[in-house]
């Protein structure tokens, strides 16, 4: 059994009301252009899942989009990208 994921803060949290003003102008930027947020499940495979939505349409497709990535990361040169993150974290 894999542990649960935990996310990462990155810098301050901001207070109720400036997350609540940013979301809302987010939506409303979105709605502009005919778009809508999606709650992505965040258990790790969040930008891999976000990427599935957008490709093909279904989120449940990111076990295929992280093997393409890893594959393409292998093609390219996995040196370049293995200064910059760990490649073993991608890789499952």
């Amino acid at each position: 059994m894999r542990a649960m994921h935990t996310p990462r803060v990155n810098g301050e949290i901001p207070d109720v009301n400036d997350a609540t003003l940013d979301h809302e102008r987010l939506s409303e930027r979105l709605a502009t252009y005919g778009l809508a947020e999606l709650q992505i499940e965040g258990d790790g495979n969040c930008q891999f899942r976000a990427l599935a939505d957008q490709l093909f349409r279904n989120p449940d497709y990111h076990k295929h989009v992280r093997r393409q990535i890893v594959k393409q990361m292998n093609i390219i040169s996995s040196d370049k990208y293995r200064r910059n993150l760990s490649y073993n974290k991608y890789s499952y």
